[in-house]
């Protein structure tokens, strides 16, 4: 696990947040955002996500092969739809104020 010094303030609070930050993941994690942005406005951004991270990263250095699978899995499905989540409440604040504005 590699630990930055950026990473301090995250080891000292742990209010639900990252507590151990580790740079494959936030790398990761990166790719995974990239990836989604990519694809937000589609109906089938998980499944186009989900190819095109995969078709764009073949080589995944994971530290357990065992677990590779598995733990790639749930992290990438839990990320995407976090954003998923998060991207459509904020559409749909929007189009609410949207909305007010054409009433008035």
């Amino acid at each position: 696990m590699a630990l930055k010094k950026g990473a301090i303030p995250s080891n000292l609070k742990t209010r639900g947040g990252l507590t151990h930050p580790n740079d494959f993941l936030f790398r990761l994690l990166i790719t995974v955002e990239k990836s989604f942005v990519k694809y937000c406005e589609n109906n089938d951004v998980f499944l186009m996500k989900i190819d095109d991270f995969f078709g764009n990263n073949q080589s995944i250095n994971f530290p357990c092969v065992e677990h590779k699978k598995d733990v790639l899995t749930q992290i990438i499905s839990n990320f995407i739809i976090m954003r998923m989540q998060q991207y459509s409440l904020i559409t749909n604040k929007n189009a609410n104020k949207l909305n007010a504005k054409k009433k008035s």
